[in-house]
């Protein structure tokens, strides 16, 4: 009979422990599931204009009413600087031909333009085109973005390097992830505010970066843009800057004939819908499994007292 008593007992512990165990690892793994879920939005077109196709676009800024972009290879690197009502080509300065311009950014009067290879980062002078100043660092350029505090760089990896803006040293680095998984190949960066807006390498999509946690909170698919410009198999997406004035980002591709002034809108009211499904099935899987639990708890229970009675 001891013996007995002490089976139930043991075997009721155990339940309730599974019974603890289950509610708090479920229930605290679907709430993060649900914080970790990225938001999808649509591309919509506000305007189109022009775009030199001989430009195979890295970097892409607005500043003062007008567009700064970066075009890269070797031999045929150059910077200029673009009219946003016609895409005309106001000026541009041609780069080292040793040189693969990457990634661009403005701090100040000055834009900050990375290289590929070359572990060299161009200062040069808003006014006059003029190259000013050089930062080195480690490894490769990719894409650039200034937040006002750092500058935050790209390398084609799923880590973005925040760097002094004095110095250019790294202070630290975030990993990016979306819904869980690392996001590799991350290339041109824009900063804004407590958000950087990314494209990644060879992918029609654009996703926006929590800047502290590094968790992906929105994507879009540019699928609908990139298939006007078929050509090779680099001719991709690249190129995203803020419009201030208008209100929405300028974006293009490598070689492409246009660039799109686009607003995200988000796909908001059929994914609140699907989330919430998902969510309740969840809960209710969750439930269910729990009664069943409780349920063989009260028989434990109930065993037990027909036992002590005997």
């Amino acid at each position: 009979m001891e013996h007995r008593s002490y089976m139930g007992r043991r075997a009721l512990a155990s339940v309730l422990i599974m019974i603890i165990s289950f509610t708090s690892e479920s229930f605290a793994n679907s709430s993060s599931e649900n914080l970790d879920n990225a938001v999808e939005s649509s591309i919509v077109v506000v305007d189109t204009i022009a775009h030199d196709s001989n430009s195979f676009t890295q970097g892409l800024e607005y500043y003062n009413g007008t567009l700064l972009e970066s075009s890269g290879l070797y031999g045929s690197s150059s910077i200029r600087q673009v009219n946003p009502a016609n895409g005309e080509i106001i000026r541009s300065l041609q780069i080292n031909e040793s040189l693969f311009a990457e990634g661009i950014t403005v701090k100040g009067d000055s834009i900050i333009m990375l290289t590929w290879k070359e572990e060299l980062a161009l200062e040069i002078d808003i006014e006059d085109f003029r190259i000013i100043g050089n930062y080195t660092y480690q490894g490769e350029g990719w894409g650039i973005c200034f937040n006002g505090d750092h500058f935050v760089t790209s390398n084609g990896s799923s880590v973005l390097s925040y760097r002094d803006q004095q110095t250019f040293e790294t202070n630290y680095s975030v990993n990016i992830t979306w819904d869980g998984e690392l996001v590799q190949n991350l290339n041109e960066l824009e900063c804004v505010n407590d958000k950087i807006y990314a494209n990644i390498w060879m992918q029609d999509t654009i996703i926006a970066i929590n800047s502290t946690t590094g968790m992906v909170e929105m994507f879009a698919s540019a699928k609908t843009l990139s298939e006007n410009h078929e050509g090779p198999l680099n001719e991709v997406l690249n190129g995203i800057a803020l419009d201030h004035n208008r209100d929405g980002f300028w974006v293009t591709g490598k070689n492409w004939s246009e660039m799109y002034l686009v607003n995200f809108e988000s796909i908001s009211e059929n994914q609140t819908n699907k989330k919430d499904s998902v969510i309740l099935i969840q809960i209710l899987d969750n439930w269910t499994t729990l009664v069943v639990l409780l349920s063989i708890t009260i028989s434990l229970i109930l065993s037990r007292l027909v036992m002590g009675r005997k």
